[in-house]
């Protein structure tokens, strides 16, 4: 019978540092105030530009959410996962499965499941009870947020 040698292979999987709720919480924040900015721009000049001086405050709360769903859609889509306020923090969206986030991940994620979870605002604490800190946005979208510059690598033998 022949010695027979075992080979042993180096197998690396990525293992990443989940994005928590707080640091989510900031980059949201600093999102919310550039897309509150956004908005109030945009909102004035269409106010000044037509003859309606005074727009009511619904039409002002839903020119707000289009254009805050309409940031976080294109941002996340256009930047590999990324908002500008998840790039002041250091964090990102990814896939679960795919390399790179498609358009219909972000469709479902920035702008279906966002919609809902803007209105039921307590959804966003599934994060803090999630073992890979995913909102229901993650969930649905098959995504999770990592920071973005932790990546460790496991070895197995």
């Amino acid at each position: 019978m022949e010695n027979v040698e075992k080979t042993q292979k180096t197998i690396s999987i990525p293992k990443f540092a989940y994005a928590g709720f707080f640091i989510r919480l900031v980059a949201f924040t600093i999102d919310s105030i550039i897309t509150s900015s956004i908005a109030s721009i945009i909102i004035t000049i269409f106010s000044v530009s037509s003859e309606y001086t005074l727009m009511g405050l619904e039409v002002r709360l839903l020119m707000t959410t289009v254009i805050s769903l309409f940031y976080f859609f294109i941002l996340t889509y256009l930047n590999n996962g990324q908002t500008l306020g998840k790039m002041v923090v250091g964090i990102r969206v990814i896939s679960l499965y795919d390399e790179k986030l498609s358009f219909f991940d972000c469709l479902i994620r920035e702008v279906f499941v966002r919609y809902i979870q803007n209105f039921l605002k307590i959804l966003y604490l599934i994060i803090g009870f999630n073992q890979n800190k995913q909102s229901l946005a993650d969930i649905m979208a098959d995504t999770v947020v990592i920071k973005d510059d932790v990546v460790d690598y496991l070895f197995e033998y």
